[in-house]
């Protein structure tokens, strides 16, 4: 419904104040209103939006930095929206920091291989919470699965085992590239490319 939807008392006993700031124009969003345009909710170069924020943001607890990651405040005042109009990267010593995920980490060598490949597995101590099931699953290039190979589930830390080039049936695969697939509890968590050579 647009202008015309907008209610003046959407609840009753209150009433909908146009401040002075706000603006009654097109605010010429690049993107406009599609969620799947990467400029969704951008300003252009003419949009009333720039530099017609609030002047005074203090008391708002705005992080210095917009929705993109910019800068928040940029040419002296704050856009509306949420995206500042032609700002850099925002970038401090004080940023968040993010407590390293313990790595889980999958590798095979030698790589390509010929007769077998030796499979490293390092899952650290709480890395994947409780698992009850670990496995590594092997994938021709097709997709389909070749082979599984149990590893034990409670052992944190490194584990080998190797890849005899061998379906679940002891046949001979064929040369070509494979994927092995670290599976715990039934989620893939990590991969990696293999080359068998015959």
């Amino acid at each position: 419904d647009g202008v015309n939807g907008i209610l003046l008392s959407p609840i009753p006993g209150s009433s909908l104040n146009f401040l002075p700031g706000s603006i009654d124009t097109d605010p010429l969003f690049l993107g406009g209103d599609d969620i799947h345009n990467p400029l969704y909710y951008s300003l252009s170069a003419a949009s009333p939006c720039i530099n017609s924020g609030t002047p005074d943001t203090t008391g708002l607890n705005l992080p210095p930095y917009d929705l993109a990651g910019n800068w928040r405040i940029w040419d002296g005042r704050i856009d509306m929206g949420c995206f500042e109009y032609g700002s850099e990267p925002w970038v401090s010593v004080d940023d968040p920091t993010i407590p390293p995920t313990p790595a889980v980490s999958l590798d095979a060598f030698p790589n390509p291989f010929k007769a077998f490949t030796n499979i490293r597995v390092n899952v650290p101590q709480g890395g994947l919470g409780k698992a009850e099931s670990a496995s590594i699953n092997i994938y021709n290039i097709k997709g389909q699965k070749v082979k599984t190979i149990a590893l034990d589930p409670s052992k944190a830390g490194e584990q080998f085992t190797y890849w005899d080039g061998r379906d679940s049936d002891n046949r001979l695969c064929s040369s070509g590239i494979y994927l092995l697939n670290l599976t715990v509890n039934g989620k893939n968590v990590s991969s990696k490319k293999v080359t068998l050579v015959r």
